[in-house]
């Protein structure tokens, strides 16, 4: 069962800022209501969360226009098809944070760089409270605005660990790596992965095999730093990540204690400054 989940933005004139909508797919434990939630903001402006069991936006190519829930307007000058991917260095906005994700975003008319930045300037408390409120940075995020996307999610989790994570005060680095695959509908059975591990930038080992596997075992020459996981299915690329390994973590703190009276009355507070490591260097 397919739900539409849409949060737009939009004016008093019910045309959108910004706009997108997730078809997702639920599972067990989704909540399957619908729902059509409104939220007043600043600059008589409207954010609106939608939750349908079907498509309420109808695109008309040929006047490039998208209407939402027959009352919402959206009119776009381009679209174009991508693909989102859980890599480290991926700079398309995703909402999804934890899948990858097809997208196609359209979008609407581009105002030029001084009129953009006067716009945001004028809007600034609007732009505020919906960073605010919603966790969504128009400030920073300025191809967003004027925008509307539809993303349909990769619905494959993976997942991996060293399992030979060294002893307290063991001089070596893991090399043994568990990936797990999770495929949560099971609609890619026939799909491949090909495992990549990186140190200092070169290739240590390739692995390749099907994600139906559940579970795959990679032993490494060496610690990789890096691992590189893509899975196809039917010629198309449907889930590709790269991720760095956190070896350890440096913590600087200042702990502050009594404070003390001094000879001229002034009183000041007593302190240490502790730094320490966790994990390896």
């Amino acid at each position: 069962m397919d739900r539409y989940k849409y949060f737009l933005i939009h004016d008093r004139n019910k045309q959108v800022t910004y706009g997108e909508c997730i078809k997702w797919r639920c599972g067990e434990f989704d909540s399957i209501k619908q729902s059509d939630i409104t939220i007043g903001l600043k600059k008589k402006f409207i954010a609106r969360f939608i939750v349908s069991d079907k498509r309420v936006d109808l695109i008309n190519k040929e006047k490039k226009h998208i209407r939402i829930n027959e009352d919402i307007s959206f009119s776009y000058e381009e679209n174009y098809k991508d693909f989102i991917t859980q890599r480290s260095d991926e700079v398309v906005f995703n909402p999804l944070i934890d899948r990858c994700s097809s997208i196609r975003m359209f979008i609407g008319h581009q105002m030029t760089s001084s009129n953009l930045m006067s716009w945001i300037d004028k809007n600034k408390s609007l732009l505020e409270e919906i960073n605010s409120r919603f966790n969504l940075d128009l400030q920073n995020r300025h191809e967003l605005i004027n925008s509307y996307s539809y993303y349909e999610p990769t619905r494959i989790i993976v997942n991996s660990r060293f399992i030979d994570k060294p002893k307290h005060r063991e001089d070596r680095l893991p090399t043994k790596l568990k990936v797990k695959f999770y495929d949560e509908f099971n609609d890619y059975s026939q799909a491949s992965y090909t495992l990549t591990g990186y140190c200092e930038g070169k290739k240590l080992l390739t692995k390749e095999g099907k994600i139906s596997e559940i579970d795959t075992l990679v032993d490494f020459d060496k610690s990789p730093d890096e691992l590189e996981t893509k899975i196809i299915d039917k010629g198309s690329t449907i889930y590709n990540s790269k991720h760095g390994f956190l070896r350890s973590i440096n913590i600087k703190a200042r702990v502050y204690g009594n404070s003390v009276n001094l000879e001229n009355g002034s009183n000041i507070s007593k302190y240490a400054d502790l730094s320490f490591n966790v994990g390896r260097k």
